[in-house]
């Protein structure tokens, strides 16, 4: 009997011990994987106005949400590029208020000013938004204006962050996969999403998939993304913010890229590398702007907006109306009626149509300017942060 009740409790020990080493690698199986970042922060397209969020990232790091990932695209990414090429607060401001940026942001010229010229090929845009796109688009021709000579702002030219005390940067672009505009395409993708980053945080990226390639399957997007890590922040940059019709394509490391509207809101990378996002809120783009971008990478920037919005975000930041605020305040271009071209080669008794952009004529406006535009994006950065 006493042999039988040792066998049996030797049995039940065993069996015990067992099940514990099952449950317990049950359990380790299902302990989901360290994220490589704690905080992220997305700065959308925001057009020229990108100070604001420089604003914004200074209020996160005031209210202790400082991200240590900023994912940028298009406009904002000339406001990561800035955070990259000054880490330190003190030197950023003295870099914003230097006549340096003053000539960068204010030298911009208006190379295709006659309206009509592109009102004329938003009839062919419809079609293109929805997939219906037989020929390559031409990215080439009549561009609004030139991008500013990143080459000659040397505070760019540096790798990207690597240092584990301040963010790491993501810059988005989209990269050219033909080289003739109005060409057959036969059924081809046209663009890859490009991530580009330090070393490090691209060996995170190594495998993932374009999210706009992925949900849009008609969308002139591959789903492979690609990784880029060998680019200096001035070149990323330059790629990120050659936007479809407002610049020419950019060449960058041999390749030819196209802004960074192919994913405006890469909401589904942060949320892959990152614990919590905070997420700018952005009024909807007018429908120029979305009839344009849809027309290249053929799908609707306001469904994928829709979409976000409906995402778990950690912090919204509202900026949902930056257009009004900052109209009279905003770096970008407009319509005006004017009786003599910018050059003083025509004058004309009947006002006509013109692109024109609105930089400050004055240094001491230009600081007035980025002065308000930073206290916008810092304001309202406290306020989405505060909790």
């Amino acid at each position: 009997m006493y042999k039988f009740a040792h066998k049996f409790i030797f049995l039940a020990t065993l069996f015990a011990a067992l099940a514990g080493w099952v449950a317990y690698g049950r359990a380790d199986d299902e302990i989901p994987a360290a994220k490589p970042f704690k905080h992220a922060i997305i700065f959308s397209g925001l057009a020229l106005d990108f100070t604001a969020y420089l604003g914004l990232y200074d209020a996160a790091v005031e209210a202790g949400k400082a991200p240590d990932l900023i994912i940028a695209t298009s406009g904002g990414a000339v406001a990561a590029g800035i955070i990259a090429a000054y880490p330190d607060k003190n030197e950023r401001l003295a870099f914003l208020e230097s006549e340096t940026f003053f000539h960068f942001m204010s030298d911009l010229p208006v190379t295709n000013n006659r309206p009509i010229n592109f009102f004329t090929r938003l009839p062919r845009f419809v079609p293109r938004t929805y997939g219906l796109a037989p020929l390559t688009p031409n990215l080439w021709r009549k561009p609004l204006s030139q991008p500013p000579n990143l080459a000659e702002q040397v505070e760019f030219d540096v790798p990207f962050p690597s240092d584990p005390e301040g963010p790491r940067v993501i810059l988005i672009a989209g990269k050219l996969e033909f080289c003739r505009p109005n060409a057959l395409r036969i059924g081809k993708k046209l663009f890859t999403e490009t991530w580009m980053t330090d070393p490090q945080t691209g060996a995170s990226l190594a495998g993932m998939a374009s999210p706009v390639g992925s949900k849009f399957r008609r969308s002139s997007v591959l789903e492979d993304a690609e990784v880029r890590t060998e680019l200096s922040i001035g070149e990323a940059l330059l790629a990120s913010i050659s936007e479809p019709y407002l610049f020419t394509p950019a060449m960058v490391g041999g390749e030819e890229y196209t802004g960074g509207a192919i994913d405006l809101w890469p909401v589904e990378l942060a949320h892959t590398l990152a614990d919590d996002l905070t997420l700018p809120k952005l009024p909807d783009l007018t429908r120029t702007i979305e009839l344009a971008f849809g027309s290249v990478f053929e799908y609707s920037n306001k469904r994928r907006m829709r979409e976000v919005q409906n995402t778990a975000v950690t912090h919204w930041v509202d900026l949902e109306d930056n257009r009004e605020v900052l109209k009279d305040d905003s770096f970008w271009f407009k319509l005006e009626m004017v009786k003599e071209e910018s050059d003083g080669s025509r004058s004309y008794v009947i006002p006509r149509p013109r692109v024109v952009y609105t930089a400050p004529a004055t240094y001491e406006g230009f600081l007035e300017r980025i002065r308000l535009q930073y206290n916008y994006g810092y304001e309202r950065g406290l306020a989405g942060l505060s909790d």
